[in-house]
C-alpha cells in the first residue's frame, strides 16, 4: 500500500507534464465510437471510423473507458486538458498492473521480497514513461496481470481444500443413491459398471461445476478474461495458462469448470467489443491475423542501421531487454533464471517454474524464430516482461535470506530503487526513452536505437513557441500536427506539413520536427536552430525559424 500510495502521489503532481502520443487520439477515436454503437445497438464498422477504419480490429474496452471517464472529469474539472485526463487513466491502469504483480509474487516469495518485486517493476522508468502515454500496451499489461492473478487464485479455490470440503458435505449421499439407483435399473444389462464409471465422471463434472458457479472468484476471473481479450486478441493466453495449471492440480474434474470459465470470458469479450456483433467468429480471427501480421511500412533503427519490421535481426529482444531495464533487474533476472534452472528438481512449488516457461520463455522464443513484425522497440510486449521480475524475485529470495541486518536488507532495497529515480529524474517526461549504463545510457543509445518515437516531446516545443511567437504565426509541424493541438495558443496557426519537401512549406514561420530518423538533420538544414527538447545531451525534437521568423 505504501508503493502504491507514493506511487499514486507522483502520478497525481507529474501527470500533466506529458504530451500526447501518436497513438491516443485514434485510440479515444474508438473508444468513442464504441460506446456510441451502445446507443444505437448496432456493429461497429469501418465505415464508422473514416480516417482510420483498421482500428475497429482494436479491442475498445480500455479506450471506451477511458473516453467516459475523461468526459466526467472534464465536467468536474473543465479547465483540464482533455489528453492529460487521458494520461491519468492509463497511469491508473498501470497501479493496477505493480497491485496485480505484487500479488502474483506472493505466491511464490515472502511479503518482503514480493515488495521488492514490485518495487523493481514501479521504478522502471522504460514502464513508468509508458505508464502514461501508452493507451493499448499498459492497459492490456494490467488487465493481463489481474487475469491471471485472478486465475490463478480461481485454482486455488476450485482444486483446493474448500473444493474438497464441498465434495464430502454435499455430494457424498447424492452420488451413492444415485449409483445404487443406476444399478438397479441396469441389473439386466452386460456393461453395468460401464455405465456406472460413466454416471460418476458426468456427476463429478456436475458437481464441480455448480461448485465452481458459487464461487465469487470464478466469475471474476471469467470477466477479467473476456475484458482482457476486448483489449487485445492475444488475451486468451491467459486462458491457456490457467487450462494447462488447472487440468494439472483438477485432472478430470477440471474440464467442466473451465468450459464455463470460457463461456463466460467470450460472452463478456462479445458484449464489450461492439465490432465483433454482426460476426464476431470471423472479426476475431481477422483481428488476430492483424496483430500478428500487421501490415506497418516503416523502418526500425536498430544497432545504427534501418530495418524493415519482418527482418529483425534475432538478437532484437533479448538485447532491447537487457539494455532498457535497470541494471539491478537485469542482473537479478539473469541470475534467477540460472538459480531456478539449476534448483528446478529441488524448487517447492512446480508452479512458478510452469509460468515462467508458459508466459515467458515459450512465447519469446517463438517471436525470436518467427520473427513477427515488431517495431517501436518492445512495447508491443511488454506483457511479457513481468516474468523477468518474477524471476528476479528468485535472486533477491536468495539473497534477503542471507542479509540478516534489517539496516542492511533497507539500503540494499535503496540500491535496487536508485537507478529507477536516477533515470527519472534524467528524463522526465520522457522516460520510455531510457537505457541503462550498458550502452552510456540515452546519450550512448542515441543514433543507434529508438529514442523519443513517439513524439511526445511536441508538447515541450510548442510550449516554447507559445512564449515567444508574435500573434498570428503559422507553426508548421513535420509528420505530427494532432500532437500539439490541444496546446497550441489560440492565436497561432497550425499546420501540418504538405508533402515532404522543403519548397511546398516555405509560407510558414515555426517548424516542429522529431529527430527520429533524424528528419531534424535532413529537413530546413539552413534554417536556425531556437529550441531543442533534449535530455542528456540527446536531441528529441527540434524548433527551427522558417520563414521570416525571428
Amino acid at each position: 500500500m505504501c508503493l502504491l500510495g507514493l506511487s499514486f502521489l507522483v502520478g497525481i503532481v507529474t501527470f500533466r507534464d506529458y504530451g500526447m502520443s501518436m497513438d491516443e487520439s485514434a485510440m479515444i477515436a474508438l473508444g468513442k465510437k464504441s460506446l456510441s454503437a451502445y446507443l444505437t445497438l448496432q456493429p461497429l464498422t469501418q465505415e464508422a471510423i473514416p480516417s482510420s477504419p483498421i482500428l475497429v480490429y482494436y479491442g475498445p474496452l480500455f479506450a471506451m473507458g477511458t473516453a467516459a471517464v475523461t468526459e466526467v472529469l472534464l465536467y468536474l474539472f473543465p479547465d483540464f486538458i482533455r489528453s492529460d485526463l487521458w494520461h491519468l487513466c492509463y497511469f491508473l491502469g498501470f497501479l493496477l498492473a505493480v497491485c496485480c504483480l505484487y500479488l502474483l509474487a506472493w505466491r511464490w516469495f515472502s511479503p518482503s521480497v514480493a515488495f521488492g518485486v514490485a518495487l523493481l517493476f514501479s521504478s522502471q522508468p522504460l514502464l513508468w514513461g509508458h505508464a502514461f502515454i501508452n493507451p493499448k500496451d499498459i492497459p492490456f499489461l494490467a488487465f493481463f496481470l489481474l487475469s491471471l492473478v485472478s486465475g490463478l487464485w480461481c485454482c486455488d479455490r476450485l482444486f483446493g481444500t474448500a473444493y474438497t470440503r464441498f465434495t464430502r458435505n454435499h455430494w457424498q449421499n447424492q452420488i451413492e443413491q444415485l449409483r445404487v439407483r443406476w444399478k438397479e435399473l441396469s441389473r439386466s444389462s452386460q456393461d453395468t459398471s460401464g455405465k456406472i464409471d460413466g454416471l460418476k465422471e458426468v456427476t463429478e463434472q456436475i458437481k464441480a461445476l455448480i461448485f465452481t458457479l458459487r464461487q465469487p472468484v470464478f466469475w471474476v476471473s471469467a470477466i477479467a478474461l473476456g475484458l482482457s481479450t476486448s483489449i487485445r486478441v492475444v488475451a486468451p493466453m491467459v486462458g491457456l495458462i490457467i487450462v494447462i495449471l488447472a487440468l494439472g492440480r483438477g485432472g478430470k474434474k477440471a474440464i467442466g469448470p473451465l468450459c464455463g470459465y470460457f463461456l463466460i470470458a467470450a460472452l463478456v469479450t462479445y458484449g464489450s467489443w461492439p465490432a465483433l456483433w454482426a460476426n464476431p467468429i470471423e472479426h476475431y480471427l481477422k483481428s488476430w491475423q492483424m496483430a500478428f501480421q500487421f501490415p506497418w511500412q516503416g523502418k526500425i533503427f536498430f544497432m545504427g542501421e534501418f530495418w524493415r519490421a519482418w527482418e529483425l535481426p534475432w538478437f532484437y529482444l533479448p538485447l532491447l531487454f537487457a539494455i532498457q531495464f535497470t541494471e539491478p533487474l537485469v542482473i537479478l533476472a539473469s541470475s534467477g533464471l540460472i538459480l531456478l534452472i539449476v534448483r528446478i528438481k529441488h524448487f517447492r512449488s512446480p508452479e512458478l517454474p510452469l509460468l515462467i516457461l508458459l508466459w515467458f520463455i515459450l512465447p519469446v522464443g517463438v517471436l525470436i524464430f518467427k520473427r513477427p513484425p515488431l517495431y517501436d522497440n518492445f512495447r508491443q510486449v511488454l506483457f511479457l516482461v513481468p516474468p523477468l521480475f518474477l524471476l528476479a524475485g528468485v535472486a533477491l529470495e536468495e539473497i534477503y535470506a542471507r542479509l540478516r541486518s534489517p539496516l542492511i536488507r533497507f539500503v540494499f532495497y535503496l540500491v535496487l530503487f536508485f537507478p529507477g529515480v536516477y533515470g527519472y529524474l534524467q528524463l522526465h517526461p520522457y522516460e520510455y526513452t531510457y537505457y541503462n549504463s550498458f550502452v552510456g545510457g540515452v546519450k550512448g543509445a542515441s543514433r543507434a536505437f529508438e529514442t523519443e518515437y513517439w513524439m511526445t516531446s511536441f508538447r515541450e516545443a510548442i510550449e516554447y513557441i507559445n512564449q515567444i511567437a508574435p500573434p498570428s504565426k503559422r507553426v508548421l509541424v513535420w509528420e505530427g500536427a494532432r500532437l500539439v493541438a490541444n496546446f497550441i495558443r489560440p492565436d497561432l496557426i497550425l499546420v501540418e506539413n504538405r508533402g515532404n519537401t522543403e519548397k511546398s512549406n516555405l509560407d510558414n514561420d515555426y517548424l516542429i520536427i522529431s529527430s527520429r530518423y533524424h528528419k531534424d538533420e535532413k529537413i530546413f538544414k539552413a534554417a536556425p536552430i531556437l529550441y531543442q527538447v533534449e535530455r542528456q545531451g540527446v536531441p528529441f525534437t527540434v524548433v527551427k525559424a522558417i520563414g521570416e521568423s525571428p
